[in-house]
C-alpha cells in the first residue's frame, strides 16, 4: 500500500520518496516545479514570496549575454527555464540564491580565471560564502548540478530538475523549511 503525504496547499499529493525520473526531467517540469515552490513560499514564507514574486524573469536577450559569455558551450533548456521564471533571487537550499542573468554573466567572467573551473559549468546560484551551484553543461545537456569552491567541486545532483524537483518534494513531505537568515533547510528530527 503506497502511503501518500497531503500538502497543506491542498492541491498536492506526493508519493512518499517522490518520483526519481532523473535527466528524464524536461523544461516544463522545472516550470511545474517552479510553480509548486513558489506555492510554498506564498504559503509558508510570505516576506520571502513577496520580495520574489516581484521580481520578473530573464528576457531572450538576457539569455543571450550567458550564451555569449560561454562561448561554445550551449546554454542547457533547463538553466533557461530556470532564468525565464526567476531573473535572481530564487532560494535553493541553505543560503544559495539563484544569480540573475547579468550577475551568471560577470561569475563566469571572474570563475573563468579561477585554476579549478571547468569551461562547461555554467553558475546559477551563490551562497554567502561566494560557492556557486553550477549547472555542468557537457555536451550541451545539463549534465548535473555541482557545488563548486576554490578548492574544487562535488556533484550534488544529476539534473537542475531533479534538484528542483526534490526541493519541492522536500517541501511539500515537510522535511524542508525557510528561514530568513539560512534559506531552506532540512529539519532536524527531534525524536531520534
Amino acid at each position: 500500500m503506497e502511503k501518500k503525504v497531503q500538502s497543506p496547499l491542498k492541491r498536492f499529493v506526493v508519493e512518499k520518496g517522490g518520483n526519481p525520473r532523473g535527466k528524464g526531467v524536461t523544461k516544463d517540469d522545472i516550470k511545474q516545479a517552479l510553480r509548486d515552490i513558489n506555492e510554498w513560499f506564498k504559503a509558508h514564507a510570505k516576506t520571502y514570496y513577496a520580495t520574489l514574486s516581484a521580481r520578473k524573469g530573464a528576457g531572450e536577450d538576457e539569455i543571450k549575454k550567458i550564451q555569449t559569455a560561454l562561448g561554445t558551450t550551449p546554454l542547457p533548456l533547463t538553466v533557461q527555464a530556470l532564468l525565464s521564471t526567476h531573473n535572481g533571487g530564487f532560494q535553493m537550499l541553505d543560503t544559495y540564491l539563484t544569480l540573475s542573468a547579468s550577475d551568471t554573466v560577470a561569475a563566469l567572467s571572474t570563475l573563468k580565471t579561477k585554476a579549478k573551473w571547468k569551461p562547461t559549468l555554467v553558475p546559477i546560484a551563490r551562497n554567502v560564502d561566494q560557492e556557486y551551484l553550477c549547472v555542468d553543461a557537457t555536451g550541451g545537456k545539463d549534465s548535473g548540478v555541482v557545488e563548486w569552491t576554490a578548492e574544487g567541486m562535488e556533484v550534488v545532483s544529476e539534473s537542475l530538475g531533479t534538484y528542483l524537483e526534490t526541493i519541492r518534494d522536500s517541501l511539500l513531505l515537510k522535511k524542508l523549511e525557510y528561514d530568513d537568515g539560512l534559506g531552506l533547510v532540512f529539519v532536524v528530527d527531534s525524536k531520534k
